[in-house]
Order: C-alpha cells, then structure tokens, then sequence
C-alpha cells in the first residue's frame, strides 16, 4: 500500500488510522449487545492468552468490551494529541 502521488505519507497513515478507529467503534456498538461484562468477562486471544488492559494505573484484566472501549478511548487521544500531531 502506498500514499498517492502528492499526498503527504504522514497525514494519508493518520487518516487511514482515524477512519480505522471510527469504523471499529461502530462495530463496538453493535458488540455491546452481545458481548456483555457477565458473558464475556475477559478479553481473550486463547483459553492460555488472557489481554490486561493498559488504561488503568496498573494493567488489569477487564471484560472484553470494556478492553475495547478503552483502547479506542487510547486511540482516539493519541490520534486527537497535539502532542504528538501538532497539526491536528
């Protein structure tokens, strides 16, 4: 995959990655329903692979939608940092 011809690869790769963020929150909507804290009360890769959630002082295990949107509410502060993208 590659920027187009005059567009700044910068800015394309942020694009791409806020409107990856704002797709994957509204498929995080429709999980909400089914994936409730009592159902699946743990983000898993594996029965062996159990995902700590970095949003909290100290990583903990959360439930799976929880994990979710607390890695989207990561995501879109580092992507709305003017920190780390002035332009912005």
């Amino acid at each position: 995959l590659k920027a187009p011809d005059q567009q700044d690869e910068g800015v394309w790769k942020y694009e791409h990655l806020r409107q990856f963020c704002l797709e994957l929150n509204d498929l995080t909507v429709l999980l909400q329903k089914e994936c409730l804290p009592e159902t699946c009360s743990q983000m898993t890769a594996t029965e062996q692979w159990i995902f700590l959630c970095a949003a909290h002082k100290n990583p903990k295990e959360c439930p799976a939608i929880d994990y979710t949107r607390h890695t989207l509410d990561g995501a879109a502060s580092l992507l709305n940092s003017n920190k780390y993208f002035p332009s912005r």
